[in-house]
């Protein structure tokens, strides 16, 4: 069937469009307030009513408003342990570390939240440059859910103290199979830093012959190798990981530098940007494994340390976002230093999220800003005409659909999607046959694309063209997505056309289940009912599916089968 309401939503999440990160507009390219950005929590005036705010907050996760009413409460109650624990673990999550630091002081290290605040003192330790007390509050912690940080941290503190042989020996004491890949890949960083160009490149080789997929692996290693004078192996192992993944931002900025000339800095040159390199890998990794606010501890003290972290920030907003809270996941874009190649990157997504909060207008402002600023970003000139179109701008969606295809040049297969939303445009603005052609473009690139197949079959199917053509399609399309409701109906509605009401009858009634709530799908059901003789449970379907709010010429359609049937039962609907 075509993509319609939810179904264009889980459309634009099922082909990757990525999750909304970032500030609004080219005035908060740096470090300006981001748009979006909703006031600081009013503390109640009675302990009761902080006490409880903080326990709404802490159940919806927003970290802001729980440290505020929790550290608001503590200060009626300065000595209740439970309040300070979680006053300090809440200010941890909303990444107000100093205050962190001096909560976390008056918590017994045998505390259940003890080891958390000996970790807290420790980074802060290893950020002020005493990397000898950083040590020592990382040796006290003992095994845990810290234990992989600590002891990675503290190889970085001796980095510190100019014991690079101490810190690289430290790390090797790491055997299991899990951590090998934070083993080398610190290793190298930290024998990069030193000077120790045979180590480094030991390390950096093993880790990329065995996994060249990884953004960290690549760039840490083609930085490396720049500044050795390889530079065309340098640009060989970017141009490998381009391949696998196109116009990934970071090896895009790194060619360009590489063409220009310029030595590629390493990731992490001293001890503070290790240690935060470190707590953002870790983080990723805990989040992966346990729950986003378990990450969401390591990424706020790797800001701690490096608040230029551009990663770190993005993992941060993505956690926010995912907790839907689109306000916070704005400010901490908002952190990403204009220099940095995920500048372009928040900035185009920041457009999306805007218009997930429903304020277009912000939306289509901020991302014409951005393609202002950056003509030649691709990303921001395709997230513009996706806002477009979620707006229903479709003709203007399909002139910057139309500009983007003229800047990615000979299309590759991942170029595939251009030409798909290109033809949705096209195809609401009433200009089917460039609509039919682009599709046909899409699936030239990406033949197992069942979106694809599913939206050039379908409107050949509803125009009565080319049916037999179609239903092949749409099989096709069904095994590639068994569990995509819409595309379901798809196929019912092409065999509703055929005339095989039996089995239009069964894939409709099969993708009801999956889809309860369209209402073309209980349209398209109540066409076969009625088909089938069953007339009465036709016009349940169609006053049901009139009652989904569908789109306009949707519901023009079925009050007219509901006329129809009026006339048919005497004037009178059942």
């Amino acid at each position: 069937m075509h993509i319609r309401n939810g179904g264009l939503k889980g459309l634009i999440l099922s082909i990757g469009v990525v999750s909304a990160v970032a500030v609004a507009s080219q005035a908060t390219m740096a470090r300006a307030a981001p748009v979006g950005v909703s006031p600081p929590p009013v503390p109640a005036e009675s302990f009761a009513g902080n006490y409880l705010a903080a326990r709404i907050a802490g159940r919806a996760k927003d970290t802001r408003a729980e440290s505020t009413f929790l550290r608001e409460s503590l200060r009626r109650a300065p000595g209740d342990v439970e309040l300070l624990r979680q006053a300090f673990t809440a200010s941890v999550l909303n990444g107000d570390i100093e205050e962190a630091a001096r909560l976390g002081s008056r918590i017994d290290a045998t505390d259940a939240t003890g080891a958390l605040a000996r970790f807290v003192d420790g980074v802060n330790a290893l950020r002020s440059g005493r990397f000898s007390d950083a040590r020592r509050e990382f040796a006290r912690l003992g095994s845990g859910r810290f234990e992989t940080a600590a002891l990675i941290l503290t190889a970085w503190a001796h980095y510190g103290e100019g014991a690079a042989d101490q810190a690289l020996e430290l790390l090797d004491r790491i055997k299991e199979d899990r951590l090998v890949w934070f083993r080398d890949y610190h290793a190298g960083l930290i024998a990069d830093a030193r000077g120790y160009t045979y180590e480094a490149r030991k390390r950096f080789r093993s880790l990329y012959q065995v996994d060249s997929r990884s953004l960290r692996t690549v760039d840490a290693y083609a930085r490396f190798l720049s500044r050795t004078g390889a530079w065309d192996e340098a640009r060989s192992v970017y141009l490998a990981f381009d391949r696998q993944f196109p116009r990934n931002p970071f090896i895009q900025a790194a060619l360009r530098d590489l063409d220009a000339g310029r030595l590629l800095s390493p990731i992490a040159a001293d001890a503070r940007a290790g240690a935060a390199e470190a707590l953002y890998g870790v983080g990723i990794a805990s989040a992966q494994q346990t729950d986003p606010q378990s990450g969401l501890i390591f990424h706020r003290l790797a800001l701690h340390l490096d608040p230029t972290h551009s990663l770190a920030w993005v993992a941060v907003g993505e956690v926010y976002t995912r907790l839907r809270q689109p306000e916070r996941a704005l400010e901490a874009y908002a952190g990403i230093p204009s220099a940095s190649p995920l500048r372009a990157v928040a900035d185009a997504q920041s457009g999306l999220l805007l218009q997930s909060m429903e304020r277009p207008a912000d939306a289509e402002k901020a991302l014409r800003a951005a393609v202002a600023a950056r003509p030649d970003d691709l990303r921001s000139v395709e997230t513009l005409a996706d806002v477009l179109r979620m707006q229903k701008n479709w003709a203007e969606a399909a002139r910057v659909y139309t500009k983007g295809v003229g800047m990615i040049g000979a299309p590759q297969p991942t170029d595939w999607r251009w030409f798909f939303m290109r033809a949705i445009a096209y195809e609401r603005s009433g200009d089917w046959p460039r609509a039919e052609a682009d599709l046909k473009q899409a699936l030239a690139l990406n033949p197992d694309s069942p979106q694809a197949l599913n939206y050039l079959a379908y409107t050949w199917a509803d125009r009565g063209e080319r049916l037999e053509e179609a239903r092949v399609m749409l099989e096709k399309a069904v095994r590639l997505a068994k569990n995509d409701g819409h595309i379901v109906d798809s196929l019912g509605w092409v065999y509703y056309r055929l005339g095989r009401y039996e089995d239009a009858l069964r894939e409709l009634e099969r993708a009801l289940t999956m889809v309860p709530g369209e209402a073309v799908v209980n349209e398209h059901l109540g066409d076969v009912y009625w088909r089938l003789g069953r007339k009465r449970e036709a016009v349940f379907k169609w006053r049901h599916a009139r009652d989904l709010k569908p789109e306009p010429d949707e519901l023009v359609r079925i009050e007219n089968k509901l006329l129809e049937a009026e006339t048919e039962f005497g004037g009178k609907l059942p």
